[in-house]
């Protein structure tokens, strides 16, 4: 019974904070967690935290953890990133959503990085990204080919 409804309060809350509501679903978090502590649950309870409360410090070695015991689940992958943005820290939080995606597609993660913009690596490596060579030859390639998925 008490892992019904641990398990009922964890979707309403990870629906909550998928949505950006991570203030209504904090609560339903919280008791979740104190129900039944899986690592799903305690990884979204520190997103939530993070975001409202600023602790992302906590945040980040919480989901880590989680990440550690469920390597596999996109959603550790998603709620880190997620961290790492709000840390301003948008390299890293890239390199998590990729390798979330390498693990197991998730159509969440490819939305992250659809919303941050997917880029192609410049053409010509040894030159920075804004070298006239590399945009206007980047520009000209990239009417030609659509952009790869991630």
């Amino acid at each position: 019974m008490a892992g019904d409804v641990a398990f009922r309060l964890l979707q309403l809350g990870m629906e909550a904070a998928d949505r950006g509501d991570t203030l209504r679903a904090l609560p339903q978090l919280e008791q979740a967690v104190r129900l039944n502590p899986t690592p799903l649950g305690r990884s979204y309870l520190a997103y939530c935290r993070a975001c409202e409360a600023g602790t992302t410090a906590y945040a980040v070695a919480a989901i880590q953890r989680a990440l550690a015991e469920e390597p596999d689940n996109p959603l550790h992958h998603l709620n880190l990133g997620r961290v790492y943005l709000l840390l301003d820290r948008k390299a890293e939080a890239l390199a998590i959503f990729r390798e979330g995606l390498r693990r197991r597609r998730h159509p969440q993660l490819l939305e992250q990085l659809q919303q941050l913009g997917i880029r192609r690596p410049p053409l010509f490596g040894f030159l920075p990204r804004k070298h006239p060579l590399n945009r206007m030859l980047g520009r000209a390639v990239g009417w030609l080919r659509p952009l790869p998925a991630p």
